[in-house]
C-alpha cells in the first residue's frame, strides 16, 4: 500500500511540474547581437498566457529603462507576449518577462540582446 501512496504522489509531481508554463521561443533570441533595432520583442510559451498579468520590461545594461507601451497577448496566438519596441539606440538590452499561464503558475526570466 505505501508502495501504491509513493507512485501516485510521484505521479501527481511530475504531472504538476509539466504543468508549469516553459519559454519555447523568443525575439530576439537570448543573447543576440543583432545589425538592426527590432521592432518586436516577443516570448512563446507551451501554453496559453494570462494577458493581463503577463509583462515585460526593456531597461538598458545600466539599468536605465526604456519606455514602452504594456506588451499583449494577442487572443489569436496566446502563447506569445508581444511587446511594441520603440526606436533603440545601439547598446545592450535587457527584455525582463514575468507570464502567468492559464494554470496559475508563474515564469519570469531575462533576455539580454545588443543592438550594433
Amino acid at each position: 500500500m505505501k508502495r501504491l501512496h509513493v507512485m501516485l504522489l510521484s505521479l501527481v509531481l511530475s504531472a504538476s511540474a509539466v504543468a508549469h508554463p516553459k519559454l519555447t521561443k523568443s525575439e530576439p533570441a537570448a543573447d543576440a547581437v543583432l545589425d538592426a533595432a527590432p521592432k518586436i520583442i516577443s516570448v512563446t510559451f507551451n501554453e496559453p498566457l494570462e494577458g493581463a498579468f503577463s509583462t515585460i520590461t526593456l531597461k538598458r545594461a545600466d539599468g536605465a529603462a526604456v519606455v514602452t507601451q504594456p506588451a499583449k497577448v494577442d487572443p489569436a496566438t496566446p502563447l506569445e507576449l508581444v511587446l511594441q519596441a520603440p526606436a533603440l539606440t545601439a547598446g545592450e538590452y535587457v527584455a525582463h518577462y514575468a507570464v502567468i499561464g492559464h494554470d496559475g503558475h508563474r515564469r519570469e526570466g531575462d533576455l539580454k540582446f545588443t543592438v550594433k
